[in-house]
């Protein structure tokens, strides 16, 4: 219901037309930003409301200010196609956020004060998955990556680095397990050959790469016997 004097609702335009509005608005550059700006305005001398930012790279930033600091949904464009959506509070990343990039990799989680902080998925174009959880920005608990060609590995990470007791299960049915120290095998490993043949192996701080031709890292994979 609305009374003589107030705007009919009926008559309000859709968050869709004030957007189009928006970006239909001269660009006015922002000094010392190296972006230009369409929409958007000042209140007592600070950013606040919608603003669409396009910087001279090609990226376009576009979402509310309060008082001047990002607060809202934002959405984040990059010149190369990635995407990134999700909120601000008082101009840090903080809720559930999707990053889409160029490279196809797409990863979702929560930030916290501006920080990945709790579970993420990190999906690879190649079809591999990364699960498990940061802690102020760092990979830091238990995390299982599964690899496109069947391969699964798991185990904990501290602080960005495998540390611990890792089991690698790799496509052909083979699996090895031991300890990781700084994201290096070292000490004594189990290796349980797809045949079921057992077997041990004792490592010195070695990181076996990925074979030639691999896309996507980090991943213990077999050294070379």
């Amino acid at each position: 219901m609305y009374y003589p004097g107030m705007a009919n609702p009926a008559r309000r335009p859709s968050m869709k037309l004030l957007i189009a509005a928006l970006l239909a608005l001269p660009l006015v550059a922002l000094p010392g930003t190296g972006a230009r700006a369409q929409g958007g305005e000042y209140v007592a001398g600070k950013r606040h409301g919608h603003w669409v930012l396009r910087f001279a790279d090609g990226d376009v930033q576009e979402g509310p200010y309060v008082e001047g600091k990002e607060h809202g949904d934002w959405v984040i464009r990059s010149a190369d196609g990635g995407v990134q959506e999700g909120p601000y509070v008082d101009g840090k990343r903080h809720g559930h956020w999707v990053e889409r990039f160029a490279s196809g990799t797409v990863q979702e989680g929560p930030f916290v004060d501006g920080k990945q902080h709790g579970d993420w998925v990190i999906r690879s174009a190649d079809g591999g998955v990364q699960e498990g959880p940061f802690v102020a920005g760092k990979k830091h608990g238990d995390w299982v990556l599964r690899f496109a060609d069947g391969g699964v590995q798991e185990g904990p990470i501290v602080e960005g680095k495998e540390q611990g007791h890792w089991v690698l299960r790799f496509a052909d049915g083979t699996v090895e397990e031991g300890p990781v120290v700084d994201g290096k095998k070292q000490g004594r490993w189990t290796i349980r050959e797809a045949d079921g043949t057992l077997g041990t192996r004792d490592y010195r701080g070695t990181r076996c790469r990925y074979p030639p031709g691999t896309v996507r890292g980090p991943r213990l994979v077999r050294c070379e016997r």
